[in-house]
Parts: structure tokens; C-alpha cells; sequence
């Protein structure tokens, strides 16, 4: 009779160095006089997940790519103001186009195509995502782009002129 919580003593007391985490032995006294030893384990009762609901870690296989940057996409499309969940979509788009191609490198084209989904997702804290611009294309100064709304001026060169001596 006294032979049990004893041996339910060394045993609890043998486990715990085994143990990696230090874990906490708690005794119970149950109604009938006996005492029970436990020793909870600490794991994890779900899946951890990154910082857009998907997997830490990076995917495998060009499907779970592709299936993970749509789920991010759809994450940040229901919160578009979320940085982490744009940071991760933006590194699962990255992952998901070089993994799509032969030799694993990015071009610009994924680089836009990346940028388009992230802004078709919803706008951000800091605006839109500039989507990048071939090396040797001259980008438009911005006094060239007309603002919405607003009409280009006409050169003076188009303007018809009413002096005899032009």
C-alpha cells in the first residue's frame, strides 16, 4: 500500500532529468488517501502558424507555393493594412515565381506580377507598390504624368496664333 506513491515517486522523479523542458510535478491527494503524482507535458495543442495564417516554414513543392501565396493574398485582401501579411506575401509571391521557373531566379516580370497581385489585394499603409521598371527603360519624369482630372497643358507651339508676325 505505501509501496505505490513511492514507486510512482522515483518513477516521476527518473523521468524528470530525461525530460528536455523542465517540467513541473504536481501532487494531488486524492479522497481515498492516495496520492497521485502528474507531470504535464508541454506541447503545443495546434499547428503554429507565420504572421498571415500559413506555415513558417518555407513550402516544398510548387503547388503548396502557389497555395500559400494565394491564402496570404486572400489574408491581405481581408486586411490590407496588415505589414507582416504583406512582408509574407511578398515572400511567398518570391518564392512561389522563382520556384515556377527553370533555373530559380527571378526577372523583373515576376517582380511586377508580384507587386500587381499585392496592390489588386488592397492598399497599404504606405501606398501602392511600385512596380519595378526594366534596367534601360527612361521612366516619365513625374511633371510629365497627368494628374486625374486635371488636362495636360497645351505646348505653345500648338497654339494658333493671331499675329501677322509669327
Amino acid at each position: 500500500m505505501h509501496l505505490t506513491p513511492l514507486l510512482l515517486l522515483t518513477v516521476a522523479m527518473l523521468c524528470v532529468p530525461l525530460l528536455a523542458v523542465q517540467a513541473e510535478i504536481i501532487k494531488r491527494v486524492n479522497p481515498d488517501g492516495t496520492v497521485t503524482y502528474i507531470v504535464p507535458q508541454k506541447v503545443p495543442s495546434a499547428p503554429q502558424l507565420g504572421p498571415c495564417g500559413t506555415s513558417p516554414d518555407d513550402p516544398q513543392t510548387l503547388p503548396s507555393a502557389y497555395d500559400a501565396y494565394q491564402t496570404t493574398l486572400l489574408r491581405l485582401q481581408a486586411d490590407p493594412m496588415n505589414a507582416e501579411c504583406r512582408r509574407e506575401a511578398l515572400r511567398l509571391g518570391r518564392l512561389f515565381r522563382a520556384m515556377s521557373r527553370e533555373d530559380g531566379k527571378l526577372t523583373i516580370y515576376d517582380e511586377s506580377a508580384i507587386a500587381n497581385d499585392l496592390n489588386a489585394a488592397g492598399p497599404s499603409a504606405g501606398g501602392p507598390v511600385p512596380v519595378p521598371v526594366p534596367s534601360g527603360a527612361v521612366p516619365a519624369p513625374e511633371s510629365a504624368i497627368p494628374s486625374p482630372g486635371v488636362p495636360a497643358p497645351i505646348p505653345e507651339s500648338a497654339v494658333p496664333s493671331t499675329s501677322p508676325y509669327r
